[in-house]
């Protein structure tokens, strides 16, 4: 009964940094509600650490650590949820102009929205009065312009509607974007072409590589490539077909590109890399050359990222001789997304990436700790 007993109940070591990123993460928690009424949570909760770990560690450092992960949590929430609505109820006062740098130039010559600009502010003016932030805007026009990535523009007179779904803005809030326009044309003024850009040439080397695709592979397999490889939706009536196909059968989260593939492609490299009769270390920078290559000629998502920061954390511990443990390094992947952008906590692709991840390496550990137990 006792073996019975332990097996369940078997204690994980885990370092306090994981305890630190619960506490942050509910003050996340805590910041989307009224900081009142989820005070005596957050007490109780750092009370259950020191119970917890104060076997340990000092409980006096413990304390402030707690309390500043859940103080901290909270309070970048609640800066990025109020910098960005604050922002938004700016640009909806009247007419803006607008000075910025073109960062993305999408074209689609068959679709009702010929183009889609995302903007970067250098100085947004609204009735001769600077705005307080700069804002990240996506413009959509019915009819498209001939500016290039990179391109520094002006326009004039543009105006703001704030859309009233609250789910839309949460969603642009979290991916940094101030306002999205829908116009039909929009008036220009071309202030700087420089001759060297170093987003111009990623963009254009990008799409250089997605048209080659396009040329030489089948619409199906060119639809699956640029979905899990590339983690860009094509606009194709053969990827929507794929995608409601999976749909019918619940699998529609085949097409997402996830840490998987990342490991795939890393595998495959180091496979090839261990055939080269090179120094180890060499081999491992020119893996991290490689990833970082592929980072910068694809279009990232949370897994994909969360994956990337696993792998880099990885190889500095390889690289510095340390041991790597699983929990610790997810929770410091964690901790890092979520200092960056706290409101990626509240959406499904950052709960299910993160989430199911955790509960992998939570059990796998459990079950090393089993297998110690009984031998």
């Amino acid at each position: 009964m006792l073996k019975i007993i332990r097996y369940h109940f078997t204690l994980i070591p885990t370092h306090p940094l994981f305890w630190y990123t619960t506490l942050y993460i509910l003050g996340i928690i805590l910041g989307s509600y009224n900081l009142l009424v989820g005070i005596g949570t957050g007490v109780l909760i750092i009370i259950t650490i020191l119970l917890f770990m104060g076997s340990t560690f000092s409980s006096l450092p413990i304390l402030l650590f707690s309390t500043l992960a859940l103080c901290s949590g909270f309070y970048n929430f609640q800066t990025a949820q109020t910098n960005h609505a604050l922002l938004s109820e700016e640009l909806v006062q009247g007419p803006f102009d607008l000075h910025a740098t073109v960062i993305e130039n999408e074209l689609s010559p068959k679709s009702r929205v010929r183009q889609k600009l995302t903007l970067k502010t250098i100085a947004c003016t609204q009735q001769q009065k600077k705005l307080s932030q700069q804002p990240l805007m996506q413009v959509y026009l019915f009819r498209s312009i001939p500016v290039k990535v990179g391109d520094e523009i002006n326009v004039c007179n543009l105006v703001y509607k704030r859309t009233k779904n609250k789910a839309y803005q949460d969603y642009l809030a979290k991916e940094g974007i101030t306002a999205t326009l829908f116009l039909p044309y929009v008036q220009y003024q071309l202030l700087n072409r420089p001759k060297m850009s170093f987003i111009r040439w990623r963009s254009n080397l990008r799409e250089r590589i997605n048209s080659q695709l396009a040329k030489s592979l089948s619409r199906s397999t060119y639809a699956l490539v640029c979905t899990l490889l590339l983690g860009k939706k094509p606009p194709s009536d053969t990827y929507t077909s794929m995608r409601s196909i999976c749909s019918c059968w619940g699998i529609v989260h085949y097409l997402a590109r996830s840490g998987l593939h990342v490991v795939l492609i890393i595998w495959a490299w180091t496979l090839l890399l261990g055939l080269l009769p090179i120094h180890f270390y060499v081999k491992q920078v020119i893996l991290l050359m490689l990833i970082g290559l592929f980072h910068l000629l694809t279009w990232p998502s949370i897994s994909f990222m969360r994956a990337l920061i696993t792998f880099l954390l990885y190889k500095i511990n390889i690289l510095s001789g340390r041991n790597s443990q699983p929990l610790h390094i997810l929770s410091l992947t964690t901790l890092i997304i979520l200092i960056h952008n706290p409101l990626q906590l509240f959406f499904l692709d950052f709960q299910l990436s993160f989430g199911l991840t955790c509960a992998l390496a939570w059990f796998n550990e459990h079950k090393i700790q089993v297998n110690r137990f009984y031998n």
